[in-house]
């Protein structure tokens, strides 16, 4: 004796109902851990302009006074 198709169909449902929020508390992580990574991209940019600056500081290049200061005060 087998699942009728209606239980099969209502097994179906229970499982949906059951997983939903998890799914959704998943992709609300996957947002935040999307921001992070985004947020972490975003300083290391910052952080290599910044080395650039000093760098070309170093080298004995013209650095404009506002970049160097930023990037000492970084």
């Amino acid at each position: 004796m087998g699942f009728s198709r209606r239980h099969r169909f209502y097994f179906v449902l229970v499982a949906l109902w059951l997983t939903g929020p998890a799914l959704a508390a998943s992709d609300a992580q996957c947002q935040r851990e999307q921001a992070a990574l985004n947020q972490w991209r975003e300083g290391n940019e910052r952080l290599e302009q910044h080395l650039e600056h000093l760098d070309a500081a170093l080298a004995g290049e013209p650095v404009a006074p506002a970049a160097l200061t930023d990037a000492l005060g970084a």
